[in-house]
C-alpha cells in the first residue's frame, strides 16, 4: 500500500494567524517523500493557492467555536468527515500553533498510533489529568496510567485513528449530556484511549515532537536532552481564546 498521509488542521478565530507558516513548514519538513493531503477545518472560506505547495488542501467550513468547545469537539469534527479522509493510509492531527523545525520521517509511519510524551510531565512522569472527574468517560484507574501524552500531536494508521475519533466523540457526547467536562478536554480523552483503551497500538515518541518554545521551560521541565522537532509556540491563551 502506498503511503498517503493526511494532516488535520483546525484554524478558527484568532488561531488562523498560525496557519500560513505551518503550511510552509509542512511542505518543507513533513514526510517529504510521501503524498500528502492537508484537511483544513476553518470558520471561513480560506482560498490558498495550492500551486505553491507539494500537497493538496481540502477545506471544510466549521462553526467558530469558542473555548473549550473548539478543542473538546475536535474528534466530533473529524468523525463527521470520515468519508473525506478514509482513503488516506495515515492521518495526523497537529495543533495549528505548532512550528515544525526539523524533518519528520518514517518514525511517523507506524502500523498503529503515535503518542507524544507530554513535555510538562515527562521528567517527573506525573499524570497530567489528576483531578479528572470519575464520572467522565475519560476517567480510568490509576494502575492503568502508563505515561501522559500531549494532545497537540497525534495520529497514525488511518483506520486506527479514525476509530479512536469515533470512540472519543461518543464518550465526549455522553459527558456533554451529563454536564461533565474532562479536566484537560480532548487531551484527557486521548490519554484514556492511548493508555486504557488501546495501549497495544501506541508507538511512543519523545517530547522532541512537542517542545515548549520557551528555553526556560525546556530547562526547568528537564527537556535539555532533546533537540526540538516540533515546537509549541508561546502565546497568550486568554487573548487567543477571546
Amino acid at each position: 500500500m502506498n503511503t498517503h498521509a493526511g494532516i488535520l488542521l483546525v484554524a478558527t478565530r484568532r488561531y488562523k494567524i498560525f496557519l500560513k507558516p505551518l503550511l510552509e513548514q509542512i511542505d518543507k519538513f513533513f514526510l517529504p517523500k510521501e503524498e500528502l493531503t492537508v484537511f483544513l477545518f476553518t470558520d471561513e472560506e480560506y482560498l490558498y493557492d495550492e500551486s505553491k505547495y507539494d500537497f493538496v488542501i481540502k477545506q471544510f467550513q466549521i462553526p467558530s467555536y469558542g473555548f473549550p468547545d473548539a478543542t473538546i469537539l475536535r474528534y466530533k469534527t473529524f468523525h463527521e468527515h470520515y468519508e473525506a479522509m478514509k482513503n488516506c493510509s495515515h492521518l495526523y492531527y497537529l495543533d495549528v500553533d505548532m512550528k515544525i523545525v526539523a524533518s519528520i520521517g518514517d518514525e511517523f509511519l507506524v502500523d498503529g498510533l503515535i503518542a507524544v510524551r507530554h513535555p510538562g510531565t515527562y521528567a517527573t512522569d506525573r499524570w497530567g489529568s489528576p483531578n479528572n472527574s470519575k464520572i467522565s468517560m475519560s476517567w480510568f484507574p490509576e494502575e492503568k496510567r502508563k505515561h501522559y501524552y500531549c494532545g497537540g500531536v497525534q495520529g497514525g494508521k488511518s483506520e486506527h485513528y479514525l476509530h479512536a475519533c469515533e470512540v472519543l466523540c461518543d464518550g465526549i457526547e455522553i459527558d456533554r449530556k451529563n454536564g461533565v467536562m474532562a479536566e484537560w478536554h480532548d487531551e484527557s480523552f486521548w490519554n484514556f484511549y492511548t493508555n486504557f483503551q488501546r495501549p497495544d497500538l501506541v508507538t511512543e515518541l519523545s517530547p522532541a515532537y512537542c517542545m515548549p518554545e520557551s528555553k526556560e521551560h525546556q530547562v526547568s521541565w528537564g527537556l535539555s536532552e532533546f533537540t526540538p522537532i516540533i515546537i509549541a509556540l508561546n502565546k497568550n491563551h486568554k487573548e487567543m481564546r477571546g
